[in-house]
């Protein structure tokens, strides 16, 4: 009975819900907090309400969110002017930002780009770096499914320093954007493009961070971070939105 129980598919908020146990990065999946499913739903009324006003969507985790905060002067003077908004948030991983594409987020629009910054959370929760990718690559996939006509700019995961294995975090990183470059980096098929960030961020002896582009928490940039991410990002940024 408890083994049945394990791997029953619950509903929850009118959402199914599959538990984590059978989760895996490339699986569409809900998050079951109210406040995460109000924040989707904020955003099905945005694209709704908004529609061809949207040219650029920023999609994916923390990262991304924090465009909005730490990120705020950058992207008021940067971004909003050229009709982007923003649907990060925090904590998401690839299977959730599937599962928001997959419902509602972004129906009915005809973004130029799309800003992509997802899987850094996976690293924690996944060990298996080639899973992650797949993951990731899966989120290309569904976006391109949605918007054939938009390009997809994937932003390669940051340098984070909040594991206690710092150097085996940084090393698996790499490992992840190298394949993810090698998928989605060129890809006219799908539209995709890549950047890698990587080394704005951390050095060659993968054993730190810079940290004085990032908060207290190791994780997350702070105003100088988001000021490199856009300025190494602009050239290529801007290319894709002609």
């Amino acid at each position: 009975m408890k083994f049945l129980l394990a791997f029953q598919v619950l509903f929850v908020f009118g959402i199914w819900i599959v538990p984590s146990l059978t989760q895996k990065p490339w699986d569409s999946v809900a998050r079951t907090e109210q406040w995460w499913i109000e924040r989707h739903q904020q955003f099905i009324a945005s694209s709704a309400n908004l529609g061809s006003d949207i040219k650029i969507v920023f999609l994916g985790s923390s990262l991304v969110e924090y465009w909005g905060t730490q990120g705020k002067p950058v992207w008021d003077a940067n971004y909003a002017p050229l009709g982007a908004i923003n649907y990060g948030i925090g904590g998401d991983r690839t299977e959730h930002v599937i599962w928001r594409i997959d419902n509602g987020e972004l129906d009915g629009l005809t973004p130029k780009l799309v800003v992509l910054y997802v899987g850094s959370n996976n690293v924690p929760v996944n060990s298996n770096n080639d899973e992650i990718v797949r993951g990731v690559n899966t989120v290309v996939d569904r976006l391109h499914a949605k918007l054939p006509n938009t390009n997809i700019l994937l932003v390669a995961t940051f340098p984070r320093a909040d594991q206690s294995d710092v150097p085996g975090t940084l090393r698996r990183i790499r490992d992840i954007d190298q394949k993810l470059e090698a998928l989605v980096g060129g890809d006219a098929q799908r539209k995709g493009n890549f950047i890698d960030l990587f080394w704005f961020l951390a050095p060659s002896s993968l054993d730190r961070i810079y940290e004085h582009l990032y908060v207290a928490d190791k994780l997350h940039l702070n105003l100088d971070g988001y000021t490199m991410w856009h300025r190494e990002m602009n050239s290529t940024f801007h290319r894709l939105i002609q």
